[in-house]
């Protein structure tokens, strides 16, 4: 939900109002504005604006997943993405992908 939640406030520059954006999603007002809570906890700088609703102002500067899905237009690559915030190295999680026999292209 807030991945579709983000992609429509990144392709509205204007304001979108609680009720429409509760109205697309199928859920309260109440709901909405939870989620715009747990993506503010994320870094996601979102307005809200009595009368207006809100709109996106910056994403973080973290490269999260659903920022690195939204810009790729692959079939293959990217579809699925493994975030981790430490890691010693790259190779451990790509080696343990190769035990799992996970598809390609993660």
């Amino acid at each position: 939900m807030q991945d579709q939640l983000i992609q429509l406030l990144k392709s509205n520059k204007a304001y979108l109002s609680g009720q429409e954006i509760s109205r697309q999603f199928k859920i309260s007002r109440a709901g909405i504005w939870k989620n715009i809570e747990e993506l503010r906890k994320h870094g996601y700088a979102i307005e809200a604006v009595p009368n207006l609703g809100y709109t996106l102002k910056s994403v973080p500067d973290k490269l999260f997943p659903r920022e690195i899905q939204s810009g790729l237009k692959t079939k293959i690559l990217g579809q699925k993405i493994m975030h981790y915030e430490t890691t010693e190295t790259t190779m451990c999680p790509a080696f343990e992908c190769g035990l799992k026999d996970e598809d390609e292209g993660i």
